[in-house]
């Protein structure tokens, strides 16, 4: 605790600017624990495909997935090769599976993310979850925009649930 007060007396410019803030953290609209949480939180820049990750029409559950594929931390088969597992795409049966492969590589998602693209009446040729991301990343807050974003990581958490049946429930 102190060494929390020493850098806020740092940070602050003084003793009289610390207490000032501590009282405005107290006193404001969040908590104070929201307040001090978000005061010493380390802060990096916002990434480009922010906007299509966080759309505020994806249900939250879309956009932790979407999250994750996007930074390639899902655990699929490229993650656990050094077992003696078979890492076949468990969609297409053709390939091996990779964050790549899965979104949007794999004939059966490939297949199923054309026809999502041609009723969203995207013309353009994205066929890689990368530069689906960097085309769908504008700030626009028009309809059709926000519901491509939606769509994206409606399909990803689709294309996940059904991969994911595959393997462990064995049902397609």
């Amino acid at each position: 605790m102190c060494s929390l007060k020493d850098q806020l007396v740092v940070q602050l410019g003084g003793i009289s600017e610390t207490i000032a803030t501590l009282h405005d953290w107290y006193q404001g609209p969040s908590s104070f624990i929201a307040n001090a949480h978000e005061f010493f939180r380390l802060k990096g820049s916002i990434v480009s495909w922010h906007n299509v990750v966080s759309e505020q029409w994806s249900l939250p559950r879309y956009m932790f997935i979407l999250w994750l594929v996007v930074l390639s931390k899902l655990r699929i088969y490229d993650y656990v090769s050094f077992l003696s597992t078979d890492i076949i795409c468990v969609l297409c049966n053709q390939e091996d599976e990779s964050h790549d492969h899965l979104f949007f590589s794999c004939d059966w998602s490939s297949l199923l993310w054309s026809h999502i693209k041609h009723w969203l009446r995207l013309n353009r040729s994205i066929s890689s979850l990368s530069s689906t991301v960097r085309g769908l990343s504008g700030r626009s807050k028009r309809l059709h925009y926000r519901m491509r974003r939606v769509s994206l990581a409606l399909l990803v958490h689709l294309i996940w649930n059904e991969r994911n049946r595959r393997i462990f429930e064995h049902v397609s």
